[in-house]
């Protein structure tokens, strides 16, 4: 899944996710 943007829900879909996921997306956040 891509995420476009950052929201609120960002990090409750993130704990569905793994951990390489999880940096990927907040890499994008930052």
């Amino acid at each position: 899944m891509i995420y476009t943007g950052c929201t609120d829900n960002l990090e409750n879909r993130l704990k569905e996710h793994n951990d390489a996921t999880f940096i990927q997306l907040k890499r994008c956040c930052r």
